[in-house]
């Protein structure tokens, strides 16, 4: 489990909120927006139904104080791909949108991927606060098994060290 720093709820939500929008707008309108832009009616119907799906999950990930770790990681996985796969399309040759098709893709590639990158550096962020705020009091992170423990998000990582100090 991953507690939640208010940075990555509001990063969460805000991708919830976005891709909720986005969902709506994609699913009715996908015929005149399909004319609009050259792009297939069905990829951005079921892109829409698609985003609906996944604004469920990033909003219930939002809302809690914890949330599951593996959860987060696919969120922030799955907006990396988004933005690489949705590049890649342009670049397929599998579609062969207008200008404002192809402004369209690219521009939403790269919020995902800001969001991608946002929402990992916070995770980073509060993975090395565990850590320091485990280890404020100065003492060495050892446990009496002889593991050093690593604090990540709540939960503890050790390590077996070998006498010499390495990991085995």
């Amino acid at each position: 489990m991953i507690t939640s720093s208010t940075l990555l709820r509001r990063a969460l939500l805000a991708d919830a909120i976005f891709s909720g929008v986005a969902g709506l707008v994609l699913t009715v309108d996908a015929g005149p927006l399909a004319t609009l832009m050259q792009l297939p009616d069905a990829l951005l119907r079921e892109t829409g139904l698609f985003l609906i799906a996944y604004t469920i999950l990033v909003g219930w990930l939002a809302s809690r104080a914890t949330a599951p770790r593996p959860l987060v990681l696919l969120v922030i996985a799955g907006n990396a791909a988004w933005t690489v796969g949705s590049i890649g399309l342009l670049f397929s040759g599998l579609v062969a949108p207008n200008a404002l098709g192809e402004i369209f893709v690219a521009a939403q590639a790269v919020g995902t991927g800001v969001f991608a990158e946002l929402q990992y550096m916070v995770c980073a962020a509060v993975r090395v606060r565990s850590w320091h705020e485990a280890n404020a009091d100065g003492r060495r992170p050892w446990r009496s098994d002889g593991r050093r423990s690593y604090p990540v998000d709540g939960c503890t990582w050790a390590a077996k060290l070998s006498p010499a100090g390495s990991k085995t």
